[in-house]
């Protein structure tokens, strides 16, 4: 059995996993722990030179008070988000058995974002599909509507 803490909107919260399965099913058990608005989520492992980081580290208090720190943000930056497919039990993630954790590890981070968020980062991108198929759509009709009041 393993125990991940894990940091989800500054708020700390433990969660016990079987081996065998994968972050994929952390990131089930977060959202059904930590319920959010958020559809979208990436899990980070929170590892600074080998050693978990801890809940009384500057970076995490800055975190947890004011929702952003550049010392987290070099973590997530060095590591990246976990892949779902991962397994809980990887030698390269580490994560402790039930009795080997201590209390103030902070196992991963949990980044997620509004729906709204995500809304606005997808029209930076470009406009979505469905709304350039709607466009031409719509200059289609109009140019045979066009064509038929002409006749």
């Amino acid at each position: 059995m393993k125990t991940v803490v894990c940091l989800v909107e500054r708020k700390i919260c433990r969660i016990d996993l079987n081996e065998s399965l994968t972050v994929g099913f952390l990131m089930a058990k977060i959202k059904e722990q930590k319920p959010s608005q958020s559809f979208w989520m990436d899990v980070y492992l929170m590892k600074r030179n080998g050693k978990w980081l801890k809940s009384g580290d500057p970076d995490a208090q800055e975190f947890m008070r004011l929702g952003q720190s550049n010392g987290i943000r070099a973590i997530m930056k060095k590591h990246g988000a976990m892949h779902p497919l991962t397994d809980i039990s990887d030698p390269a993630i580490g994560f402790p058995d039930t009795e080997a954790v201590e209390d103030d590890d902070i196992h991963v981070l949990v980044h997620t974002q509004s729906p709204d968020a995500r809304r606005l980062e997808l029209w930076i991108l470009g406009e979505p599909y469905h709304v350039t198929a709607w466009n031409w759509l719509r200059k289609r009709l109009k140019s045979k509507k066009a064509a038929l009041a002409a006749k």
